[in-house]
């Protein structure tokens, strides 16, 4: 932005990068590139994000409810420009189903679902295991040593999920 006396010139914005670029609904994506201190406003799929914070270098936005995967638009009022790349929402994870429901220290239990891309951790009644992420649809994970009865936890990029039945733990 260039300002005399008389006026004020104001670029078009550019972007460079964004980061993360893959997030949930609420996450805060930052923007990066030039002239965003004048961004008026920023979409994701064309749904409108709530500007956090602007410079001249950033525009940090929150990822907003029904956003959908896509490109990044800022708009200033010189320009509306779209990102080079795409940016993806990362959904919530679901948990539809485990198997075995029993069984001792070092079972392995498949979990079947949606959202396991990316996961971060599991935990068995709260306590953390290894796992393998097989697919976006299948985790499996071992049952921790000092595990009890209870339900399985999956973190994934798109948030947490709870299984609705519990996991008992077999002595032998």
């Amino acid at each position: 932005m260039i300002s005399t006396d008389h006026f004020t010139l104001i670029l078009s914005p550019t972007i460079s990068s964004f980061s993360p670029a893959s997030a949930a609904v609420g996450a805060t994506v930052t923007i990066s590139g030039t002239n965003l201190s004048t961004t008026t406003a920023v979409t994701f799929g064309g749904i409108p994000a709530v500007i956090l914070s602007k410079t001249p270098s950033t525009v940090k936005v929150t990822v907003p409810v029904a956003a959908i995967t896509g490109k990044l638009v800022v708009t200033n009022p010189a320009a509306t420009i779209t990102s080079q790349g795409t940016f993806t929402v990362a959904l919530p994870p679901t948990l539809g189903s485990f198997s075995p429901t029993s069984g001792l220290v070092g079972t392995t239990v498949t979990m079947t679902g949606s959202g396991f891309t990316g996961a971060t951790a599991v935990t068995f009644a709260g306590i953390l295991t290894t796992f393998m992420v097989d697919s976006d649809t299948q985790i499996r994970a071992l049952v921790p040593v000092s595990a009890v009865n209870g339900t399985i936890k999956v973190t994934a990029p798109g948030g947490n999920v709870v299984s609705a039945t519990r996991f008992t733990v077999t002595l032998y």
